[in-house]
């Protein structure tokens, strides 16, 4: 929609590598979606995941440099 390429995809494309995300799906978020909602509600949860996960690390990482 935006015409933006991720320069991995571009680069894959042009050694003619195939796409293996279907046959290899390790993230239970694929593509950003969360299974039986819509798309658009599954990239705001996806987001407030992903923001979660980086506040809980920098939580954990805080803590363990103030115990030092």
């Amino acid at each position: 929609m935006v015409g933006y390429h991720e320069p991995l995809d571009v680069a894959a494309e042009a050694l003619d590598l195939s796409d293996l995300t279907e046959s290899i799906n390790w993230t239970p978020l694929l593509d950003y979606t969360v299974p039986g909602l819509p798309a658009d509600l599954g990239y705001i949860i996806a987001g407030f995941i992903g923001v979660g996960v980086i506040l809980l690390v920098g939580f954990i990482l805080n803590r363990l440099v103030k115990q030092r």
